[in-house]
């Protein structure tokens, strides 16, 4: 439901979503975003029927999340949505999650950009966003998602090939945009994420599809392999040309 132009939704955190510690993992929090962004751009025409009719679509383009606390197993949670800016192509939309208590325990900054669905690029259509609920005033403590850039003084600890499967893709066809956090999970042992990663960045340079196969890189500035305490940097690419397809930081 929207009101004061910010989109809310609840959702039960059910055995899905969470990992041993019975936590939601950071996995099942950006699948919420997803869904209610979805949701509130179905209620302004501009979900994937919308955006379709007018050969577009929506490409998250980056995204960063900052958890204080993950909501635990069987507890409720509020999700809400609203759109900071909307410049041609481009739209900054922000998040923020609540416990069952109201209190605020994580907020996200996302960068959508509208593409032609034929050529897949940034296109030119301009959206009359006279009628849409823009809260430009309205930001996120962390700020907005921002360009990643790896430093130099990292090495590569830990080096896997993913092959893009069916269970990677979404309706337009590519890999969803929430699977490359599942991927770059996927490289660590269970007992390195008991302390999940209050901090995620990530900036999509590329659209993966059915069957590449995808070098995932996790790089550390030092020797210590322990996600909980140090900021470890991540590049996804395309085995066969090495072209980037994402970066992302984790701690």
């Amino acid at each position: 439901m929207e009101q004061d132009k910010i989109w809310r939704e609840t959702f039960t955190i059910d055995a899905s979503m969470v990992d041993q510690q019975l936590e939601a993992t950071p996995v099942a929090i950006c699948n919420l975003m997803q869904i209610i962004a979805g949701n509130h751009a179905d209620f302004h025409d501009l979900g994937f029927d919308g955006m379709l009719a007018q050969q577009r679509m929506w490409v998250l383009n980056r995204l960063s999340l900052r958890m204080l606390a993950y909501p635990q197993w069987r507890s409720k949670i509020t999700l809400q949505t609203w759109i900071q800016t909307m410049r041609g192509p481009f739209s900054y939309r922000n998040f923020e999650v609540f416990d069952e208590s109201g209190n605020s325990i994580g907020t996200a900054s996302t960068l959508w950009v509208a593409l032609n669905t034929e050529t897949r690029k940034p296109t030119r259509w301009q959206l009359d966003t006279s009628q849409l609920p823009i809260l430009t005033h309205k930001t996120v403590p962390h700020g907005n998602a921002e360009k990643i850039s790896t430093p130099l003084n990292t090495t590569i600890f830990k080096e896997t090939i993913h092959k893009v499967v069916y269970s990677d893709l979404d309706l337009l066809g590519h890999t969803n945009n929430v699977k490359y956090i599942e991927w770059i999970f996927n490289n660590y042992a269970p007992k390195e994420l008991i302390n999940k990663p209050l901090y995620i960045n990530l900036n999509f340079l590329k659209e993966t599809h059915f069957e590449e196969q995808i070098k995932i890189q996790s790089y550390q500035i030092n020797s210590e392999n322990n996600l909980a305490n140090k900021q470890h940097y991540h590049e996804l690419r395309v085995h066969s040309s090495n072209e980037l397809t994402l970066k992302a930081i984790i701690h």
